[in-house]
């Protein structure tokens, strides 16, 4: 995971001669976007083969989040 995070440091900000950088918000995105992607994937896998994650309704929560990551998404 760092290594995937350094890499869109290095695709997409950069900085002019006065020490300005350019680009935080895109990579700050994609990295935001990765984290999620990544976290949410782990999480689903761990709570489909955990046992009652369906009747306790662990596994149905995962739509509440999200959606919930799409709305602030959306927001930006």
């Amino acid at each position: 995971m760092r290594t995937q995070i350094k890499e869109f440091i290095r695709q997409d900000v950069r900085c002019d001669i006065h020490g300005d950088l350019y680009g935080v918000t895109r990579a700050a995105d994609a990295i935001a976007t990765y984290v999620y992607t990544e976290i949410m994937s782990r999480l689903e896998r761990e709570l489909h083969r955990a046992h009652g994650s369906y009747g306790d309704g662990l596994y149905e929560a995962t739509e509440i989040v999200k959606g919930l990551f799409k709305e602030k998404c959306d927001d930006l």
